[in-house]
C-alpha cells in the first residue's frame, strides 16, 4: 500500500522521491538507482516535465506542494499503487524507449527489451556491408513484430542509406493495434523507406524474397514459471515458445524465414540462453550455413544467425 499522500504534503521533492523509491525497491528488489530512476520517470510523465527539471527542483529543495495540487498528488499516489500492483512502467506511461525510438505500448503487447537492441545492431551491420544490399530495394521482414520496435529501428537507421521495404508481421490483434500506431508515428514522408504492418502468423505468412529476416519470437521454456512481477502483466502468448523446450514457435518461424531468404541473405534470431544448441540445429536444418552465436550484454548466448548460401 502506497501511504505517501498525507506525509508527502510536508516533504521536499527529494525526500518524496527517495521514500517512493524505497517502496519500489522493497517490492521489486531493484537497486536504489533503478528505483529512483523509475520514480523520476513516472514524475516526468505525470507532471509533463523533463527529467532534468525534476532533478534540479529536487536538488534545490522544492517541496512536493510546489509541484502538486492536492488532487494531483492523490492521482500520482494512485499511479504508484498501479506500479506496486505489478503494472509495468511502460504500460502506465504508454511508452517504451528502444534504439532511440519512443514507441506506443500498452496491455496486450510485448514490451521491447534493451537486450534486443543487439539484434538490431547485428542486422544493421549486415545490411550496410552486405553485397546483397548495395543496389536496388532492400526487403526485410520483422517476424513476431509486437510493437514494431525492431523493424522501425532498422528503418530509422537505414532510411538515408538505402531504398527499404520492411514487413512487420504480428499475429496478435491486440499487439497489432500498437504496431499500426507506431508505424504511423514513424512514417517517413519523402523517404524511400517504408514499414508495412501485416496481421498474420509469422510461421505461415507468405513473404517476398528477403535480404534479411529478424526474429524475436516467443521463446521462454515451460520450466521458467516464476517470471518477475512486471513481466507477468505481459501477454503469455508473446513470452512462451511452447513445446517441451520452448522452441516450437521459433522452429516454425525460422522455417518460414529461411524459405523466404534470397541467396546470401541472413536470419537473425533471438532466443533463450539455454537454446543455443537447439538454434544451432534448427537453422542448418532449414538450409542455413555460417551459423554464429552472439552473446548479450550480460555475456549470455542469446542470439544466433545463419545465412542462405549464395549458390
Amino acid at each position: 500500500m502506497f501511504n505517501a499522500e498525507r506525509r508527502a504534503k510536508n516533504e521536499t521533492l527529494a525526500e518524496f522521491i527517495k521514500k517512493s523509491a524505497c517502496v519500489l525497491k522493497s517490492k521489486y528488489e531493484f537497486g536504489q538507482e533503478t528505483a529512483v530512476f523509475e520514480v523520476e520517470l513516472l514524475l516526468e510523465w505525470f507532471l509533463k516535465l523533463d527529467i532534468n527539471q525534476i532533478r534540479i527542483r529536487a536538488i534545490t529543495g522544492e517541496f512536493v506542494t510546489d509541484l502538486f495540487s492536492a488532487d494531483a498528488l492523490t492521482n500520482f499516489c494512485r499511479i504508484m499503487e498501479r506500479r506496486l500492483d505489478g503494472e509495468p512502467l511502460q504500460y502506465i506511461t504508454q511508452t517504451a524507449h528502444f534504439y532511440g525510438l519512443a514507441l506506443f505500448v500498452g496491455p496486450g503487447v510485448f514490451i521491447p527489451r534493451p537486450e534486443t537492441e543487439k539484434l538490431v545492431s547485428l542486422a544493421l551491420d549486415f545490411i550496410t556491408t552486405s553485397k546483397n544490399t548495395t543496389s536496388g530495394e532492400i526487403v526485410l521482414a520483422d517476424l513476431c513484430a509486437g510493437s514494431g520496435a525492431i523493424g522501425l529501428a532498422l528503418a530509422q537507421n537505414l532510411k538515408s542509406k538505402v531504398a527499404l521495404k520492411i514487413l512487420a508481421v504480428e499475429k496478435s490483434a491486440d499487439a497489432f493495434k500498437y504496431l499500426k500506431k507506431n508505424c504511423a508515428r514513424y512514417s517517413y514522408e519523402h523517404s524511400s523507406s517504408v514499414v508495412i504492418p501485416v496481421l498474420a502468423d509469422a510461421g505461415e505468412v507468405e513473404l517476398p524474397p528477403c535480404d534479411a529476416v529478424v526474429l524475436n519470437p516467443p521463446y521462454i521454456p515451460p520450466e521458467v514459471e516464476l517470471l518477475p512481477l512486471s513481466v507477468r502483466a505481459e501477454p503469455t502468448t508473446a513470452l512462451y515458445g511452447l513445446g517441451d523446450d520452448g522452441f516450437e514457435i521459433p522452429h516454425a518461424v525460422v522455417k518460414n524465414a529461411a524459405q523466404s531468404l534470397k541467396p546470401g541473405g541472413c536470419v537473425f534470431l533471438e532466443h533463450f540462453e539455454t537454446q543455443s544448441e537447439t538454434a544451432a540445429k534448427a537453422l542448418p536444418k532449414n538450409g542455413l550455413t555460417n551459423i554464429k552465436h552472439i552473446l548479450d550484454l550480460n555475456q549470455r548466448p542469446r542470439f544466433t544467425t545463419g545465412m542462405k548460401p549464395s549458390s
